[in-house]
């Protein structure tokens, strides 16, 4: 029996012609909607750099990205920084007051510029601050830990500029060597094993000539995830960039 054409037209498509998804269909609306297969790191590889550099100026230079980044600051570390609050017990399970107050007094004491900041500058209150705000503004921090640091707990934090991680070092393992992707020094399970920084605060050395290879097991390489095989952060306000910076030049205009 032949189907009459209005209810063919009612019917299902033939199974050749379902199951598509939306927003893979390529059409008259979709054309410009270009999307490499690529991975993450490949494109941090090439947009990395301009990318932590544009959020900088804009942290700068637009109030919008200011206010974000005290917003971030102040939820995160507030006015009055981390605080430390020592549980230690007697073993009848009653609080050891002694020892509670001795630890607290030592993390407050540590917590002063002389002791916590290898370059004595910085309290802990300020490292957790500028912490925050460069991990919302470069996507990505660095912290050196410094054993046998000259003070009284032999031991203090150095916070690296991420400028100084050189993002266009990478190498493909080979001949027993590891792998670097943009810096950073991992071996065959991707465990980071060495990170490469520029000697120099100022910046990489465009020679490659002077870069230190500093262990893994010192460096605390803080950013948030948002791909499985991840190596570097990506600046928080990068969705937003371009659109808030055409305001800034509507604004200016």
């Amino acid at each position: 029996m032949q189907i009459p054409a209005w209810l063919s037209r009612l019917l299902p498509a033939r199974r050749g012609q379902q199951r598509r998804f939306d927003a893979a269909q390529y059409n008259r609306l979709t054309h410009s909607w270009v999307a490499a297969e690529r991975s993450i790191n490949t494109e941090l590889r090439a947009d990395l750099d301009a990318l932590r550099r544009r959020s900088r100026d804009l942290a700068k230079n637009s109030p919008l990205a200011k206010k974000f980044l005290q917003m971030v600051s102040g939820n995160v570390v507030g006015s009055r920084g981390f605080a430390l609050q020592a549980r230690v017990k007697n073993p009848d399970g009653t609080p050891d007051k002694l020892a509670n107050d001795a630890i607290e007094a030592g993390w407050t004491d540590w917590g002063k510029a002389r002791n916590c900041d290898i370059a004595k500058r910085l309290s802990f209150r300020d490292q957790t601050r500028a912490l925050a705000i460069g991990l919302a503004r470069d996507g990505e921090v660095l912290v050196r830990e410094r054993h046998g640091a000259a003070n009284a707990y032999g031991y203090a934090l150095q916070i690296l500029d991420v400028e100084r991680l050189d993002t266009t070092l990478n190498r493909e393992p080979a001949d027993g060597k590891n792998q670097i992707i943009m810096g950073v020094e991992m071996d065959a399970d991707g465990v980071p094993v060495a990170y490469w920084l520029a000697t120099s605060a100022l910046g990489r050395d465009p020679t490659g000539k002077r870069l230190q290879r500093i262990p893994a097991g010192e460096i605390i390489h803080l950013f948030m995830t948002d791909d499985p095989e991840q190596v570097r952060g990506v600046p928080w306000m990068h969705a937003v960039m371009l659109s808030v910076n055409d305001l800034k030049g509507y604004n200016h205009a």
